[in-house]
């Protein structure tokens, strides 16, 4: 990871990487919610 000096390209880059860590984190909460509602049928 490099720091980057200009400040408007940091910022950009920084909201950027929150609209990831975002749209990653809701990806994985429905993958891990369905698979623990497929693993739950199963073992109940």
């Amino acid at each position: 990871m490099f720091l980057i000096q200009n400040n408007k390209s940091d910022v950009s880059i920084r909201q950027h990487i929150e609209w990831a860590q975002k749209r990653i984190s809701r990806h994985a909460a429905i993958r891990l919610g369905t698979a623990w509602a497929v693993w739950s049928r199963n073992t109940v």
